[in-house]
């Protein structure tokens, strides 16, 4: 749907017969209103409003359309029949359960324990932000300070908690301040610097392994039918909480461990059907790793990062070597070439990352 010819728009070019599928996010997933819609294809993950939104894309009505489908490869039916069940009958909110406007000090607290920046600097960003002048390109020294320190003073877990802790802030004020009327004008400073902040903060790495797709190159996977589903609703009410502060350390939606990880991309691109017996396996072969003391010599910045992975990839290919008496079908489930060399990439990545790149 991209390179449109002439002033097109995408809502009308998707009634030409051209154009059969849309990938859509955001704006276009939740907001879209377009009777011809029939089937969504579901990649990402839903929750309240947005799984309601998202899906009910399709439930608008025209002649000759009298069935729709949704093909899901994330989510879980009973989660998606429960966002749709809350929301089925009456909505209300307990007073007790209202979004509390003193919150927003209690995270502010959350923010400025991290001493990530100075109340000078947010008066320095608020001075040029709300002068009428269109001088912007001046707070970027300020942003760009600030991003700095960040970076270079905080251990990753504690930048993701300040990142989650800021996010919360933004989001609560931009909330309450549609129906507030603050007195208290450091609120509005803080919430217009912290949201140029997180725009100019540094990104965090994460544990999951989305960057292995730089190291693979897939050439085959594997479709597997699950089930079909039909979710029914009772009319019944439905609760509402208000908004509560995230707080550090919910900066992350699932805590899962690295091992869990490689489980699930291995069982998802190859469908081994590894279990979590399987990954005491793993837990031991990735022991034996940190233990081998002349494969940890080979990690230092003076090795090069090629000499360094031939190494890896052979003592892991020895750890594996002992399963072949022991657990025959582990051994040959992570010797398949695919899964063996996807396996190797994501672990070497982890060591690697650890060991020489101190992440």
């Amino acid at each position: 749907m991209n390179n449109l010819e002439g002033k097109i728009s995408i809502p009308e070019a998707l009634k030409l017969p051209a154009n059969r599928f849309l990938i859509v996010a955001n704006k276009f997933q939740t907001g879209f209103d377009e009777p011809l819609l029939h089937t969504m294809f579901v990649d990402k993950k839903l929750g309240g409003a947005s799984t309601v939104q998202t899906l009910s894309r399709l439930n608008r009505n025209r002649r000759g359309k009298d069935s729709t489908m949704v093909l899901d490869f994330v989510n879980d039916p009973e989660l998606v029949r429960a966002d749709f069940q809350h929301f089925y009958g009456k909505n209300f909110m307990e007073e007790e359960n209202e979004t509390d406007p003193n919150s927003l000090y209690t995270i502010l607290d959350q923010v400025d324990s991290f001493n990530v920046f100075y109340d000078t600097e947010v008066e320095a960003f608020a001075e040029v932000f709300f002068k009428a002048n269109d001088n912007m390109e001046a707070i970027q020294p300020i942003l760009g300070s600030i991003a700095k320190r960040f970076d270079n003073e905080l251990e990753d877990e504690d930048k993701n908690a300040f990142k989650a802790a800021a996010k919360s802030y933004t989001k609560i004020y931009r909330f309450l301040s549609q129906i507030i009327q603050f007195t208290d004008v450091d609120l509005e400073k803080k919430y217009v610097f912290l949201s140029g902040l997180l725009k100019k903060l540094p990104y965090v790495k994460s544990d999951l392994p989305v960057d292995v797709v730089n190291d693979i190159e897939l050439d085959s996977y594997k479709i597997q039918h699950k089930f079909t589903a039909s979710l029914d609703l009772v009319s019944e009410d439905g609760e509402d909480y208000g908004m509560t502060p995230g707080g550090a350390g919910q900066g992350k939606e699932e805590e899962i461990d690295f091992l869990t990880k490689i489980i699930k991309v291995l069982n998802d691109t190859f469908g081994l059907e590894l279990s979590d017996e399987d990954k005491v396996d793993f837990n031991r072969v990735k022991k034996n790793l940190y233990d081998n003391e002349e494969l940890m010599s080979y990690f230092n910045k003076q090795n090069s990062k090629s000499n360094i992975k031939d190494k890896f990839e052979e003592v892991v290919d020895s750890e594996f070597l002992d399963f072949i008496n022991t657990k025959l079908d582990f051994y040959n489930k992570m010797t398949d070439d695919k899964a063996n060399t996807l396996f190797k990439t994501m672990m070497f990545k982890e060591f690697y990352d650890r060991q020489v790149r101190g992440l």
